[in-house]
Formats: structure tokens, C-alpha cells, sequence
């Protein structure tokens, strides 16, 4: 039987004199998670959209951490995305500054050329 040290310092765990400890209790801690949320009957999270490509994941773990009480699992998600997506934010805001002086005008590229500031 292992002996899991619960007092591990979160804060240090990736220092090197405690990585060890750590790597002996989070697996356990894990699998208690997973099994507080298969006894209650593996209930899928409620308010969480799940992440594209990652719906079984978002499921089961959305649903381990609502059982064990963690709230805001995805929540900033859409913030992520749109502070991680810089190309994506700068050719928003050249299309919404197209449609502002244009509308639905037909412009060459020496107008658009100009209004982007080349």
C-alpha cells in the first residue's frame, strides 16, 4: 500500500526536491476525482459548451469537476480563443473598417491598399 504525503505545497510542485512526491499523490488524487464521478452515476456537466473535437473530453472531465465541486471548467474559452487568434482579430478589424468606408460598394485594391495603412 502507498502512503500519499497530502501536504505536498501545490506551489512547489515543480521543484525539483518535490516532484517526486507529487508525481506519487496526483495520480491518486485523479483516480479518486474519476471515481467520486463514476459513483454518481457519470453525469454530464451542465453549462459547459464542449471544445470541437474534444466533445469526450470535455464531457468527462467537465462532469469529474462539477461532481467534485470546481466551478468554471471552459469558461474562459471564448476569451482564449480570441486572444490567441491575432491573425483572425486583425482581419475583423480590417473588414469591419472595409465595410465602414465602403459598404457594399465595389473598391479596387489601391482603395483597400490605402486603407489598410500599406
Amino acid at each position: 500500500m502507498t502512503v500519499v504525503n497530502a501536504s505536498v505545497n501545490l506551489g512547489a510542485t515543480l521543484q525539483e526536491d518535490s516532484r517526486g512526491e507529487f508525481l506519487v499523490w496526483a495520480p491518486t488524487a485523479a483516480l479518486t476525482l474519476a471515481k467520486a464521478w463514476m459513483a454518481a452515476g457519470c453525469p454530464e456537466p451542465k453549462g459547459i459548451t464542449p471544445m470541437g473535437s474534444f466533445e469526450e473530453y470535455s464531457r468527462v472531465i467537465g462532469g469529474i469537476l462539477q461532481v467534485a465541486g470546481v466551478k468554471g471548467f471552459l469558461d474562459n474559452a471564448d476569451e482564449f480563443y480570441e486572444s490567441s487568434d491575432l491573425e483572425g482579430a486583425n482581419l475583423r478589424f480590417f473588414v469591419t473598417a472595409w465595410w465602414e468606408k465602403f459598404q457594399g460598394k465595389s473598391v479596387g485594391v489601391s482603395e483597400l491598399f490605402n486603407l489598410a495603412g500599406c
